[in-house]
């Protein structure tokens, strides 16, 4: 499990970023570096606000005790323009110059997706992006789907992580997909304090069809 930054771990970073700088480019540092403070903290107050009203209602949501559960779908989408939180792995939402969104995935290697997906047959997962971040990303990105651990492979056509046959569980319920990446992004803008993984545009989740035969 990786170590989280401590304040010195924090301090240090931003002094050396300050420390190269001109006066002009250590201010834009500084804003850089409140912007995303409150951007973060904007994120976690919807999430709390969220979920105080999922456990207010939460109750209402269980189904009556012995009533059949209908069976969940055999697709599930994500793309940047959807609520993802800081805590889940993604930063700020951010467009291309022709309009596409996409989030950069950090400050950790790991970043995770919870969806409803029919899992009674094998899933392949799909996670696109504008660009594996760090060509290492293409050999060595692993998926975790409770606990198991599965090897991706980089679709150069689609720009995709693909990994297909993720293991049938016998009962339905939240699925989380959880990717590991190999390494962090090195060349990015100096200016930019962030611990970049990839820039995220969907992810898909496919439950193949059950052959009775």
């Amino acid at each position: 499990m990786l170590r989280p930054d401590t304040f010195s771990d924090y301090v240090e970073k931003l002094s050396a970023k300050l420390q190269d700088g001109t006066r002009g480019s250590q201010n834009l540092v500084l804003v850089r570096e409140l912007a995303d403070l409150r951007l973060q903290v904007q994120t976690l107050s919807t999430a709390i606000a969220a979920l105080a009203s999922y456990q207010e209602i939460a109750p209402l949501l269980r189904p009556p005790e012995g009533e059949k559960v209908a069976r969940l779908p055999r697709r599930a989408f994500v793309d940047a323009s959807q609520h993802l939180q800081m805590l889940d792995g993604f930063h700020a939402i951010e467009y291309t110059e022709s309009g596409v969104a996409y989030r950069w995935t950090g400050p950790l290697l790991r970043f995770r997706f919870s969806v409803w997906v029919d899992r009674t047959a094998p899933v392949d997962a799909t996670l696109s992006a504008l660009s594996c971040g760090n060509p290492a990303n293409m050999q060595s990105t692993v998926l975790w789907v409770d606990a198991m651990r599965y090897p991706t492979r980089w679709d150069e056509a689609r720009n995709a992580l693909v990994c297909e046959g993720i293991l049938p569980r016998d009962f339905a319920g939240l699925s989380v997909f959880e990717f590991e990446l190999a390494r962090l992004v090195e060349d990015k803008d100096a200016s930019d304090l962030r611990e970049l993984g990839l820039p995220f545009r969907s992810f898909e989740a496919i439950s193949r069809e059950v052959t009775h035969g």
